[in-house]
């Protein structure tokens, strides 16, 4: 049966084997293409995370005995999936997330750590710490 499909002439040959080559050479480029992208993404993903993560721990007051949140006049942008902890204790959260939603149980266990977290899967998550002085 294969032997019926196959091309008997040197010319059917030769396209069989420049077809081949090209399909190949294609997906080679396709998975080299989409390797490169991808990882290119992620970094610019992980940059942009460390950027809002050091905008919004400019926001945190540590030079007291107690952590602060300093309120500023457009932070909406800033409060967007961002949670602030001091120590295990929530002291701020995305507006549109409930006290017990998944993404909140999630910032607590890793708020439980106690150190600062970059998660390479989804949902990514950074956090600097920020430490107020002892007493």
């Amino acid at each position: 049966m294969l032997r019926a499909l196959a091309p008997r002439t040197l010319r059917g040959r030769l396209s069989l084997v420049a077809l081949t080559t090209a399909a190949l050479l294609v997906t080679v480029l396709t998975v080299v293409f989409n390797t490169t992208v991808e990882r290119h993404l992620r970094h610019q993903a992980d940059d942009e995370l460390r950027a809002r993560a050091t905008a919004v721990a400019a926001t945190v007051d540590t030079s007291g005995p107690r952590v602060r949140v300093l309120e500023t006049a457009n932070d909406r942008l800033l409060d967007t999936n961002v949670w602030i902890y001091a120590g295990k204790r929530l002291l701020e959260k995305p507006p549109a997330t409930s006290e017990s939603g998944p993404l909140t149980r999630t910032a607590d266990r890793l708020a439980a750590r106690g150190a600062p977290t970059a998660r390479p899967s989804p949902p990514r998550a950074i956090g600097p710490s920020a430490c107020a002085p002892g007493p």
